[in-house]
């Protein structure tokens, strides 16, 4: 009887750790974590462990209630800072990223601009391919812009479309849609209505890398914060190689969840049985 009673109790903390992992995994490591989805909300840290790395001028960088706080210096060796993903997406997919920029920001006096940035990145025949949609401000007071940038070979300048924006924006969000062969770049002042400013070919295979990046312009300081990345996917997963099923981290607790399960009632049976 002993021995059925350890047997009952070691199967309960084999369910009990499996469901404290699956709130873990929910509420820490990847919110509102969907089939092939996930949202990471900048101003709790643990949102990002697993998920972002944070990239470039690291010191720069502080979480706070507001979200993901980076301040650059200007004329610092690193000219940028922000995260970089530690997952990758194929097929269709939906990537948003909503910030807000220091509303006293002062124009840079020289270099292409200051700004934020959402960047994807895709290995084509052994060439990576990079593109980029950010709003910066340019220097001498020459305004605000949305910004594409497409870089299809390293060894050439890329290409950049620019819309200008009538007014100064201090909180936008930035999104970027494959559908088939074709990715669009989208941008939005409130996060509802989405203008599409550019539209390009795009590769089939899966992403190799997602950036959301601040980016000095090489002469003045600036200020910005990072309130959420949403990422929405045909197919995510986490590593360099593509598991079946998509985010395999999610499934496999499931998994753990679904075994551990028929276990314990399985030897509460067997406990009743013999008792």
């Amino acid at each position: 009887m002993l021995l059925d009673m350890a047997l009952l109790r070691n199967n309960f903390s084999l369910l009990r750790l499996t469901i404290l992992a699956l709130i873990t995994l929910f509420h820490h490591g990847i919110h509102s974590a969907y089939g092939e989805g996930l949202t990471v909300e900048f101003h709790r840290k643990d949102a990002t462990l697993g998920v972002m790395k944070l990239i470039g001028n690291t010191p720069a960088m502080k979480f706070t209630k507001s979200g993901l706080v980076i301040r650059k210096k200007p004329k610092i060796p690193k000219l940028w800072a922000g995260t970089a993903s530690q997952f990758w997406v194929a097929g269709d997919f939906e990537i948003t990223g909503h910030f807000e920029i220091n509303e006293s920001l002062c124009p840079p006096t020289e270099g292409y601009g200051t700004g934020v940035s959402l960047q994807v990145a895709v290995d084509v025949k052994g060439e990576r391919q990079k593109f980029l949609l950010g709003q910066y401000l340019l220097p001498e007071s020459a305004g605000t812009v949305y910004l594409a940038s497409i870089r299809r070979n390293p060894k050439k300048p890329p290409s950049n479309i620019r819309k200008r924006l009538d007014v100064v924006q201090t909180t936008g969000w930035l999104r970027l849609v494959r559908k088939g062969n074709s990715l669009k770049f989208e941008v939005s002042s409130d996060g509802v209505e989405f203008e599409e400013i550019h539209t390009t070919k795009f590769s089939a295979d899966q992403t190799t890398g997602i950036r959301f990046v601040v980016d000095t312009g090489k002469s003045t300081a600036s200020q910005s914060v990072f309130k959420k990345l949403d990422v929405n996917a045909d197919r995510l997963g986490f590593g360099s190689t593509k598991p079946q099923g998509g985010a395999y981290a999610w499934n496999a607790w499931w998994g753990a969840l679904i075994v551990s399960i028929p276990l314990v009632a399985g030897s509460i049976l067997y406990v009743w049985r013999r008792g």
